[in-house]
């Protein structure tokens, strides 16, 4: 058995590389995101569903803003200095710097302008109370687009267990400030205890890089007109890509909370997907390793296969569970969230989205991988696009108006965007039209479909979470093997 396992996760250089980086970046992501789930948790708990409802806008907020600074200069970070640090290492050192620099230039405006604009964004989001908030929210901003950079910094440079560390330090310290910070029932001290937590986030990584670059005998340079081209290449278009979908999610939000006891149905949302984003987070762990060593290696059918199936798979075991047993949803958050009249149908709806989600996760990788991120960009666009005009529709239904929102978005997005994939062969035939493939759908959705229109003993659910299991295993198991044509 020890023999087969070591065939399968180390029988070759680049197997033992991911399985490595991967085990680094798991470990790191289940313990820091973990606590940060936990934390949030406990935020929901003790504040409940109408104060959550404003934590929940107020971190769309930060986020909204955060898209312009954060993820592209990280996501750029990761993919060139893992692809030049072994055979270029002056060209490593002018992406760092590229990264930092720019970095600063927009925190520092993007933060101000999140600053000076709070108050009306407070009266848009019908919620003047979350003006100081909102301020504040502009020095989390600040350091969320520093610590996102750093980060993708040092993972180019495949430095995974450290990051892994630092990540646990930082999540220890978030769930530390969330918890006393959410005990003084307020929405301010909450955020309050989140900037602190980043602060140490931002002072661990950044020592750290500069310890790297020490002793690679790295220096960061001004002189960047080799790899300014990269920025229009590939920077711009991934922060174009997240635009198209954190601005049009700010605004279905800010319609929810507009609503009828808008915030409280912000609340219930926030809190059920908070399962969609740990999720995500764990499907993320192999994000970053998968980005460096497929830059690395170029077209390989194998790792192309593990970065599209791995996720999905994750997807739908970890919702699994969850589709089937809703209590668990009870047993963590608390009775004022199950009790809401459409809790049960926002819940699946929003978990079977989830899945969806992490099946397109390994597709966006490649896109990644290949520099095509204009096709992310209208990838983007066309779901973007669709939530806002499918809620404008739904809003009235509240928080499950706004799930069935996501699910119609992503529907339309797969019907419009996947044919065009495969036309252009940017991805295999096997995801899409394998009946393998079909038949895991099909499953899924039939499970969350009786679950929506029937009450089934628990026991029959159990029985069904069992057989099913085996079934996902097995089909997931054909689809490893299958052969590039």
């Amino acid at each position: 058995m020890v023999d087969r396992i070591k065939k399968i996760f180390f029988s070759s250089q680049e197997s033992k590389q991911i399985t490595l980086n991967t085990f680094w970046s798991f470990t790191g992501t289940f313990f820091s995101r973990g606590l940060t789930f936990l934390g949030w948790v406990l935020v929901a708990r003790i504040l409940g569903k109408e104060l959550n409802g404003e934590i929940g806008i107020v971190r769309s907020t930060i986020n909204l803003f955060l898209i312009f600074v954060g993820s592209g200069l990280g996501l750029t970070a990761t993919r060139y200095i893992s692809k030049y640090s072994s055979v270029n290492k002056l060209k490593s050192a002018k992406i760092v710097s590229l990264t930092l620099i720019t970095t600063s230039i927009f925190a520092v405006i993007v933060s101000s302008l999140l600053f000076v604009f709070a108050s009306q964004l407070s009266e848009i989001l019908n919620a003047p109370s979350i003006v100081n908030t909102i301020q504040l929210g502009a020095f989390l901003l600040f350091f969320g687009a520093f610590n996102s950079s750093l980060k993708g910094c040092i993972e180019g440079f495949q430095l995974f267990k450290i990051s892994a560390i630092i990540n646990t330090i930082f999540s220890i310290f978030l769930l530390g400030g969330l918890y006393f910070g959410a005990k003084n029932n307020t929405v301010y001290s909450t955020f309050f205890g989140f900037l602190i937590a980043s602060l140490i986030y931002f002072v661990l990584q950044l020592i750290t890089l500069f310890k790297i670059l020490n002793k690679r005998k790295l220096r960061l340079t001004i002189n960047l007109k080799e790899v300014y081209p990269i920025l229009l290449k590939f920077t711009i278009p991934a922060i174009l890509s997240a635009a198209m979908v954190i601005p049009f999610k700010w605004m279905a939000e800010a319609l929810l909370v507009n609503q009828k006891d808008g915030y409280d149905e912000m609340g219930l949302f926030s809190a059920i997907i908070l399962f969609q984003s740990l999720l995500y987070t764990v499907a993320q762990t192999l994000n970053s390793p998968l980005i460096t060593l497929m830059s690395k290696k170029g077209k390989n059918f194998k790792l192309d296969k593990i970065s599209l199936l791995l996720p999905w798979l994750i997807g739908i075991f970890g919702a699994l569970p969850f589709i089937l047993f809703p209590e668990l949803f009870g047993i963590i958050f608390s009775k004022e969230y199950t009790s809401d009249s459409h809790f049960l149908n926002t819940y699946l709806i929003i978990l079977l989205s989830t899945v969806i989600v992490l099946y397109k996760q390994g597709i966006a990788r490649i896109m990644v991988v290949k520099d095509l991120m204009w096709f992310s960009f209208l990838d983007n666009f066309i779901w973007g696009i669709t939530l806002i005009i499918s809620f404008y529709f739904l809003a009235f239904k509240g928080a499950y108006g706004l799930s069935l929102s996501y699910l119609i978005a992503y529907i339309t997005n797969i019907v419009i965007i996947l044919p065009l994939y495969l036309k252009w062969k940017l991805i295999p035939q096997f995801l899409v039209k394998s009946p393998l493939t079909l038949l895991i759908w099909a499953i899924l959705i039939l499970i969350v479909s009786m679950n929506i229109y029937y009450e089934v003993s628990i026991i029959l659910r159990f029985v069904i979470f069992i057989i099913s299991s085996l079934i996902f295993i097995y089909l997931f198991y054909r689809l490893f093997k299958h052969q590039e044509n």
